[in-house]
């Protein structure tokens, strides 16, 4: 059945079965719905110019809105702290005995090598930091 506006408990409708299914209904896809082009039916929305150009902003901040939504009010669901681990470990390059510990590494030879005669290494703070 048409509707006329976005309601958030709409149910998607599977094409194959051609039944309902328990699954809720986007914004994103009742608007690009909506908005497709068909060429057996009138739609009177894609032929209003710029009142069907507010319209598309406005559908957008509300996708956009749902969608922020979703992601701030299922933190739980999403783990994303796992993911800030993963990206902790692409950055020690995969080495997963080094995530979340403090390395620090005496002076070097490459260090020392790197200074100017009579220089010290706390002179070089762009090396030792």
């Amino acid at each position: 059945q048409r509707q006329d506006r976005y309601d958030i408990t709409l149910k998607m409708f599977d094409p194959t079965t051609g039944v309902l299914t328990n699954k809720n209904l986007s914004a994103m896809n009742y608007y690009a719905y909506r908005m497709r082009i068909r060429t057996h039916e009138e739609d009177v929305i894609l032929k209003c110019r710029r009142l069907f150009q507010q319209f598309a902003v406005d559908m957008y901040v509300k996708v956009e809105t749902e969608r922020l939504a979703f992601i701030r009010f299922n933190q739980a669901n999403l783990r994303s702290e796992d993911y800030i681990h993963l990206r902790d470990a692409i950055h020690s390059d995969g080495d997963v005995q080094s995530i979340g510990r403090l390395t620090i590494r005496p002076l070097s030879y490459i260090i020392e090598r790197e200074l100017e005669l009579s220089k010290k290494p706390k002179d070089r703070h762009d090396i030792i930091a």
